[in-house]
């Protein structure tokens, strides 16, 4: 529900972090339903009576903690520099979406099953390089070209928002 909400949000004038914040305490707190009907009418009564018996109250929305920004690194890194994951960033599973949270609660990507496997091996140092060779052996049949295309792609995401940091910071 989160993933379908942050695609249709359309608010322009809340900032990134209250906007998430937001709809994260929607899709955990409100109640969420999914429709399938062959009559219309039918459907049309169900909906009505189901929104007219719901309790109604307000919703709690949290306040965004106090804390600096994080700020992405440099998206263009060597690919051999290992990267570890950031203290305090972390992953959230909602109905089986995957989303990757900044330590700060500012930034958000959503990871396909490609980007929680970057994930996990992200857990020790790792580097682009690395993590190619490794998914080259785990994944034979996939072109080398794509599995570098796909996580170098991936590594700059995580770098733009502020899950990861070079292994080095932490020595």
């Amino acid at each position: 529900m989160l993933k379908k909400l942050l695609k249709q949000n359309f608010a322009r004038e809340a900032t990134a972090d209250h906007i998430l914040l937001t709809l994260l305490t929607m899709a955990q707190s409100l109640p969420t339903f999914h429709l399938t009907y062959s009559d219309l009418d039918d459907a049309i009564a169900l909906v009505t009576k189901t929104l007219t018996d719901l309790p109604t109250g307000p919703v709690f929305m949290p306040k965004l903690p106090e804390a600096e920004p994080i700020v992405g690194e440099d998206v263009h890194q060597d690919p051999g520099q290992p990267l570890v994951q950031r203290k305090g960033a972390t992953v959230i599973n909602i109905d089986g979406e995957a989303f990757g949270v900044s330590a700060d609660l500012r930034r958000i990507i959503h990871l396909d099953e490609g980007g929680l496997r970057l994930w996990s091996l992200l857990e020790q140092p790792t580097s682009e390089t690395e993590a190619a060779d490794i998914l080259a052996i785990a994944f034979p049949d996939a072109s080398a070209a794509g599995i570098q295309s796909d996580i170098a792609r991936m590594f700059a995401k995580f770098r733009q928002s502020g899950l990861v940091t070079p292994a080095s910071r932490l020595l």
